[in-house]
């Protein structure tokens, strides 16, 4: 209901602004009041709340005009609705050079924040890597961003060029993909996308399909090669280790323990345990990679 009446009590105090006095009837028109008996009502209310004043002209009509306890909220109610119904974006900047020498940051944000100016954004926060390749994904600032991301403190990522940000297709399409899973919006100043307009998303597109292109073109390589691999008899996946039985045995036998005997083969407890029971044993989840147990006759 507050909100209610910050709209009714706006509405009603904008009819006296730029304006020196008004009668009863004259405001109730303006205010578009009906009926007018609930105007007058609450014309008064607005006058014992000070947030008018009234006088009388020579022939003793009543007139009244906003107070300047009444421009002050006046001022409040609009700023305070604005906000709700149209709030503040708050920016990321982000900024990246590769070297210490003869690179400075402060040319890429200073038009990062020129375009949040013109925007009417609010800039929540600069983040700044100098001297990190742009092939590293891995940066202390740009993963500060991408947390603080994640946490929804920022609506939208104002970066200078694509490659400021990324240097593969394949990581930025990632990031731009969490990014609009987030509702966070992207733009990069000199290549005029922006994510929150048709034109951006279908620049996001395009980039997503070509990631996706060259992921399948990676998939159908390593099948072939994999295909390729297994037609020359070549045996896939981990080798396979050959554990010395007898020497289990005999370390048994002088009374070592499980523990002992794993560190010394280099084997797991479980791996020894089953190889002196003379079990043929594959690791689980992981049919490719197998044990292969035989017996040293030569210790027995």
């Amino acid at each position: 209901m507050n909100g209610k009446y910050n709209v009714l009590k706006l509405r009603a105090l904008t009819a006296f602004e730029d304006r020196d006095w008004l009668s009863p009837r004259s405001w109730a028109e303006v205010a578009r009041f009906a009926p007018a008996r609930a105007a007058y009502s609450y014309l008064k209310r607005l006058y014992r709340w000070q947030l008018l004043e009234r006088g009388f002209d020579q022939h003793g009509l009543l007139y009244y005009r906003l107070s300047e306890r009444g421009a002050n909220r006046l001022a409040w109610l609009r700023g305070k609705l604005t906000a709700r119904r149209f709030p503040a974006v708050r920016a990321a900047l982000y900024a990246r050079v590769s070297t210490h020498a003869g690179q400075d940051p402060t040319v890429q944000l200073r038009e990062l924040r020129e375009l949040c100016e013109r925007r009417g954004w609010d800039v929540g926060g600069t983040f700044t890597d100098i001297g990190v390749s742009g092939g590293q994904e891995r940066r202390p600032h740009l993963d500060q961003l991408l947390a603080d991301c994640r946490k929804r403190l920022y609506d939208v990522v104002v970066v200078y060029r694509y490659d400021r940000f990324a240097r593969s297709v394949r990581h930025l399409v990632n990031a731009l993909a969490e990014f609009d899973a987030l509702g966070i919006q992207f733009v990069s100043v000199h290549e005029g996308v922006d994510t929150s307009t048709p034109n951006g998303r279908l620049v996001f597109g395009i980039f997503a399909t070509i990631a996706e292109f060259e992921r399948e073109l990676i998939r159908e390589r390593v099948r072939s090669g994999l295909a390729a691999a297994r037609a020359r008899g070549k045996r896939l996946g981990r080798p396979r280790r050959t554990i010395n039985i007898g020497r289990i045995a005999e370390m048994r036998a002088q009374g070592r323990s499980w523990r002992e005997i794993s560190r010394e083969l280099r084997v797991g407890v479980g791996t020894a345990r089953d190889a002196l029971r003379g079990v043929r044993k594959t690791l689980p989840g992981r049919s490719t990679k197998t044990l292969e147990f035989v017996r040293d006759s030569e210790d027995r």
